[in-house]
C-alpha cells in the first residue's frame, strides 16, 4: 500500500491496510478493496502470470457506463477465467459505508 487507508476483504477475513503494508491474495481466494476514508488512497498491485494486468482496461469502460452490456461484462470475465459475483456489491457497500460511483 502506497497511501491512504484500504479496507480489504479476502476470502472471509476483512481488515484495514495502509502505507508500508503488503498483502498477498492466493489465486481462487475471493477478494474486494475500497477505499476506506476520504483521503486518496493508492497502491501497486504487482500480478503474475503477466496478461492479467489487460483485465482491468477492458473491463473499466464497460462497468462505468450508464447501461451496462452484461454480454461483454461476460465474455470479459469469461476470457479471464474469473468467478465475479456483482450482486456483493451493494451488501459490501453498506457494511463499510461506501459510495458506489
Amino acid at each position: 500500500m502506497l497511501e491512504g487507508r484500504f479496507g480489504v476483504r479476502l476470502g472471509d477475513e476483512v481488515l484495514e491496510a495502509g502505507p508500508g503494508d503488503l498483502l498477498f491474495k492466493p489465486r481462487g481466494v475471493a477478494h474486494a478493496f475500497w477505499n476506506a476514508s476520504d483521503e486518496t488512497a493508492r497502491l501497486l498491485e504487482l500480478i503474475s502470470p503477466a496478461g492479467f494486468e489487460n483485465y482491468f482496461p477492458e473491463m473499466a469502460p464497460l462497468v462505468a457506463a450508464t447501461e451496462r452490456d452484461q454480454a461483454a461484462i461476460g465474455e470479459v470475465v469469461a476470457r479471464y477465467q474469473l468467478d465475479i459475483d456483482f450482486t456483493t456489491i451493494p451488501t459490501l457497500a453498506e457494511q463499510h459505508n461506501l459510495r458506489l460511483g
